[in-house]
């Protein structure tokens, strides 16, 4: 019977979907609200980098550092696609640090891996509070298990997205080791163009966009960016997801979550200073890189 269910899963992708809840991956949902009073029971490597991250306009943002004395955040670039979109109305908001800052300028935008880069406004009192927080660029190992942190609105507590959720879960893992170029999957609100995608088993929603990704030890892995939605009910059964593991199913590439890996992000960034040495915040990707 068990082998009966699988075949019929596996030849019948996209006949059923999961009403109840349309981004879930697995038999459960795998996200936690983080707030200061509960922050302390998570994985220490993931404690610090919960303060990192932010709400921007309609999906999530991270703070990467000072560079060249600019403070400088990521995104998606579906996100932030031109720099109209960076003014002193629209600010990052760090739920844990219970601050916000303007968008200052906008710097960059790279939508084959979905980044989009930004300057923000920091008050030379509010300084120290960005202190520690620098999320580093540098390549990182994707195996193993992950941790996304972003203000998703699905199931979040707050209907503002204010509240920073946590995606930690037995399937919050990378399903390859190797990214592809895809399209997107999401049925709801779909970009046009494709991205260097490496297909992970976290549960995002809508908002997530931008959010981070991080290893066991807290290191960047990539930035999510797109999930199928809705997924596909076989997608929460966990003796199928159990199945992806051993092939190189085509579900993997069009049924779960996806993420630009680290190496991936560095090798374009790298490959656009290279062809724009004149670029007005050169300086800026420059030291983002080293």
């Amino acid at each position: 019977m068990k082998s009966l269910v699988l075949l019929f899963l596996t030849l019948a992708p996209g006949l059923l979907f999961a009403d109840s809840n349309p981004y879930q991956i697995g038999s459960t949902w795998g996200k936690i609200p983080v707030s200061r009073n509960n922050i302390q029971h998570f994985v220490p490597a993931i404690q610090k980098r919960a303060y990192s991250v932010a709400k921007f306009l309609g999906g999530s943002a991270f703070y990467l550092g000072k560079f060249e004395g600019r403070h400088i955040m990521a995104t998606n670039y579906h996100v932030l696609p031109k720099a109209m979109n960076c003014g002193s109305i629209f600010r990052a908001s760090f739920s844990l640090l219970k601050a916000s800052f303007s968008c200052k300028k906008f710097i960059l935008a790279l939508p084959e891996i979905e980044l989009s880069l930004f300057e923000i406004k920091v008050p030379a009192e509010k300084e120290a509070q960005l202190q520690g927080l620098e999320i580093e660029l540098k390549d990182s190992d994707a195996s193993g298990k992950l941790f996304g942190l972003g203000h998703g609105a699905h199931l979040n507590p707050d209907p503002t997205r204010n509240t920073l959720l946590l995606s930690q879960d037995e399937h919050c893992k990378s399903f390859a080791s190797r990214p592809k170029f895809i399209n997107d999957p999401d049925t709801k609100n779909p970009v046009t163009y494709k991205v260097w995608s490496l297909p992970i088993g976290c549960d995002f929603s809508h908002g997530d966009s931008g959010a981070p990704v991080f290893n066991e030890l807290g290191e960047f892995a990539g930035i999510f960016w797109t999930g199928a939605v809705p997924k596909a009910s076989y997608i929460q059964n966990d003796t199928f997801l159990a199945t992806l593991d051993e092939d190189d199913h085509p579900a993997i590439w069009s049924k779960l979550s996806y993420m630009v890996p680290v190496p991936k992000i560095r090798q374009v960034l790298e490959n656009f200073l290279f062809a724009n040495p004149i670029h007005p915040d050169f300086d800026v990707l420059d030291q983002l890189l080293k």
